[in-house]
């Protein structure tokens, strides 16, 4: 492994664990048992590291969230949503402790999430307009009711993993599966009736 991947992988280990705010640059070069320099030669600073990190992140989500989006089986469909977005929501957990200080310290970063998030809002229109064509929803969705459905997704998304660790949830990726359950829940009064049993 070169590198430039272990310093990512690093920084993402000590990140979950410690949370990036508590961990520097010296801390992942100490870890990986690099100099700083080192460190340093292939990235500037902590930021430009979280960045990376970001997309990576969204590329592992774009690897099922793209083919899913006309994927006819519906019940496979919701079920390896939940399941990919679980796992890949803990193993990146410490960005979604830490949104919206992440967004406000690097306008960058902010950015990037925002272009992720138009991207995003279109898949998820997508999705919508599948639904629709095959039938599986009883009628088609207004703009303005996607617009609020996209919303709520949207903001309970974001702030899940904070809202366990309020509530005192233990943070693990059965549990996360569980809570993104009530996001995907919203939809399930505009399926048919025949479609409502694949969201319990």
């Amino acid at each position: 492994m070169d590198t430039k991947k272990r310093i990512i992988e690093t920084a993402l280990k000590l990140f979950n664990s410690n949370g990036s705010y508590t961990v520097t640059t010296r801390h992942i070069a100490a870890e990986m048992n690099i100099s700083p320099g080192n460190l340093y030669y292939h990235f500037g600073n902590k930021e430009e590291i979280i960045r990376i990190i970001l997309k990576g992140m969204i590329e592992e989500f774009n690897l099922f969230i793209r083919p899913a989006v006309y994927n006819p089986n519906l019940s496979g469909q919701f079920n390896d949503a939940i399941s990919h977005t679980g796992k890949i929501m803990y193993n990146y957990r410490f960005f979604f402790m830490e949104l919206y200080t992440l967004l406000e310290k690097d306008p960058v970063l902010k950015r990037i999430y925002m272009k992720i998030k138009q991207e995003r809002d279109a898949d998820f229109r997508a999705i919508f307009q599948f639904l629709e064509q095959t039938g599986i929803i009883e009628e088609p969705v207004s703009d303005e009711e996607f617009a609020i459905i996209k919303e709520n997704a949207w903001t309970m998304a974001e702030f899940l993993l904070q809202s366990m660790y309020i509530n005192r949830i233990k943070i693990t990726p059965e549990n996360i599966i569980k809570k993104f359950t009530n996001i995907i829940y919203m939809i399930r009064p505009y399926l048919k009736k025949e479609f409502r049993e694949f969201i319990k």
